[in-house]
């Protein structure tokens, strides 16, 4: 966020400046299956390592300026994935897999088939 006042100088006078790490940002996604082989109501099956086409919207307070000027990226699917089910050897990703975004966050898939149950 933009400091009028970042910080005061030797003659104790405002020095504009950059304040670090401030306001939040929503990260969406939507998971980019690889696979060819294991459809569910048409949709490929997501695996372990698979990209996640993520959308980056900044939410800061209306008297910062957005820096970073990010808008997304890719992340992958990693972690808490089905210890049941595999594709190839490569496990099937389920709701509440994790995923490494691409600004070096975690998260978890939140939605996924309601025809198909897999546990984890």
């Amino acid at each position: 966020m933009y400091n009028k006042c970042h910080h005061k100088n030797s003659k104790k006078k405002c020095v504009p400046g950059y304040d670090p790490k401030t306001g939040t940002s929503t990260v969406t996604g939507i998971i980019q299956a690889l696979n060819t082989k294991l459809f569910i109501n048409g949709k490929a099956v997501a695996l372990d390592n698979d990209p996640v086409e993520e959308t980056e919207k900044a939410n800061i307070p209306s008297n910062a300026t957005d820096v970073r000027g990010d808008e997304g990226g890719t992340g992958h699917i990693s972690g808490n994935l089905s210890t049941k089910l595999f594709l190839n050897g490569i496990a099937v990703a389920i709701v509440g897999s994790g995923v490494n975004t691409h600004y070096g966050g975690t998260t978890t898939i939140a939605e996924g088939s309601d025809k198909m149950f897999v546990s984890s």
